[in-house]
């Protein structure tokens, strides 16, 4: 079943290791963290990496499907 409530996606930046990593989370009003997230990735790939933005669309598509969500918004 599919939710209509929008999906917040935060792509945030290892800086010790220079890895992409996604966080998820439904709440709006307060600052995206781990701890507060509902769903979040492992290293998905480095920052060096040419085909970096496909790989995070990817994970992206993954948690949306995995939360049952069918909007999303990346925000920054």
């Amino acid at each position: 079943m599919q939710t209509n409530c929008t999906l917040l996606a935060k792509v945030v930046v290892n800086k010790k290791l220079n890895t992409y990593r996604v966080l998820f989370t439904f709440d709006a009003h307060n600052r995206i963290t781990v701890r507060n997230a509902v769903l979040q990735t492992g290293d998905v790939c480095s920052t060096d990496y040419v085909h970096a933005s496909v790989e995070l669309t990817k994970v992206i598509q993954d948690g949306a499907r995995q939360l049952r969500c069918a909007n999303v918004a990346i925000v920054q």
